[in-house]
């Protein structure tokens, strides 16, 4: 598993030529095709690089219209993987509510690194919240819940 792991750094934009974007898409084999594209790192790629550090291959039923924010609405739809309101640890959180402008439609993807007692989860994520950058926070479960409504796949 050591192949997998990848040092990002909070607030750095890794752009579609940045070794860290490199390497990803390498260990993915740019599934996503933002390689051929051009892209800076996009949340499904992190996500998914994120699962497979677990040794899981997502079996992806679709080939288009994989954004963010219809990871739910695509497993729930082909019955592969479970999709809940609980978050655990390991999981993917899939959002699209309180979204502005063309996110709202895409939505977003972040990883689930740690969830507390009181329902708070700690998340670590791609393209948030600027192009291509990583990002880790926070967010309580009112904000997961409510602002975001989001819904957890869970790939175990």
């Amino acid at each position: 598993m050591e192949n997998y792991k990848i040092k990002f750094i909070i607030g750095v934009p890794n752009f579609w030529n940045s070794d860290n974007t490199l390497k990803l898409r390498a260990i993915i084999k740019d599934e996503f095709k933002g390689g051929r594209n051009k892209w800076d790192l996009q949340c499904t790629e992190y996500a998914h690089y994120k699962i497979k550090q677990n040794g899981i291959d997502i079996k992806w039923p679709v080939r288009y219209g994989r954004h963010g924010g219809k990871w739910a609405d695509i497993f729930i739809k082909y019955k592969l993987y479970k999709v809940t309101d609980v978050p655990t640890a390991g999981c993917a959180m899939s959002f699209r509510e309180s979204l502005k402008g063309a996110a709202y439609e895409t939505g977003h993807v972040a990883y689930v690194e740690k969830v507390w007692p009181d329902g708070s989860i700690y998340l670590s994520e791609a393209n948030w919240p600027g192009k291509g950058k990583y990002n880790e926070r926070k967010l309580t479960k009112a904000v997961w819940c409510n602002k975001y409504k989001a819904r957890f796949i869970s790939f175990s």
